[in-house]
């Protein structure tokens, strides 16, 4: 072949691979636009999900700060006062005398005294293991 001939064939071979090249690059360029709409998303959704796990964790908050002034009140009894202990077959309150004497209802319709009754229960009671009243 003749030089031209060879320089002319290169000259199509450098002129294929400048356009290779500048294909190559153009796609480089829309996958880097495409990465950075994909980390922008990326970055949107992580945004979102941060919004609403504290949105979450405030809610928890409110509820839990609810929940506690819902069990003060029942720990605070009108007439007793102040829970101390629920031991679940019993409740011990730290009560005001005052509050006792002035809000507690007194048992007015007591039974009235048969002395048979009387007797069967001191008999009982003399009898049982356990000692104080009631038993």
């Amino acid at each position: 072949k003749s030089e031209l001939q060879l320089k002319t064939e290169e000259l199509s071979h450098l002129k294929k691979d400048a356009l290779s090249s500048q294909m190559m690059r153009s796609q480089i360029s829309t996958l880097r636009d495409e990465l950075s709409k994909k980390e922008a998303e990326m970055h949107k959704l992580a945004n979102e999900k941060l919004k609403a796990s504290e949105s979450a964790a405030a809610d928890a908050e409110a509820a839990i700060k609810q929940a506690a002034q819902i069990q003060q009140q029942k720990e605070e009894h009108p007439v007793y006062g102040k829970l101390v202990a629920d031991l679940g077959y019993k409740k011990v309150y730290s009560a005001q005398a005052t509050n006792l004497l002035a809000k507690s209802e007194v048992w007015e319709r007591q039974r009235a005294f048969r002395q048979f009754r009387a007797e069967k229960i001191a008999n009982s009671k003399l009898k049982s293991s356990v000692s104080g009243w009631p038993g």
